[in-house]
């Protein structure tokens, strides 16, 4: 399925397969980020060209607050993977340090 998400981030600009791919991969996170912020950019210029009361606006207004939300929780992992490895990185050495 990896394979599936990143042909379609990287050929088509999907960013739902690039979101999935960073889930399931620290090594992506950044790559996700790149195409997520990209399409976040651009609904946001193309929002504010847009007449409030059309319905493009409003499905282009939802696709901004899911690129948002994207970019927030890849933050989050991306927090949380870091946090994970310090912390794992503390106990391998408090390990070693008893053992002697």
């Amino acid at each position: 399925m990896q394979i599936a998400d990143f042909f379609r981030a990287k050929v088509f600009n999907s960013s739902d397969s690039a979101f999935r791919l960073a889930l399931h991969s620290d090594e992506k996170i950044n790559f996700a980020r790149k195409i997520i912020s990209a399409k976040n950019e651009n609904a946001h210029a193309r929002l504010t060209k847009l007449k409030p009361k059309g319905v493009d606006f409003q499905y282009t207004l939802m696709q901004t607050r899911k690129y948002d939300a994207f970019l927030m929780m890849i933050s989050h992992i991306e927090r949380n993977s870091s946090a994970m490895t310090v912390s794992n990185h503390d106990n391998s050495e408090s390990r070693w340090f008893n053992c002697r």
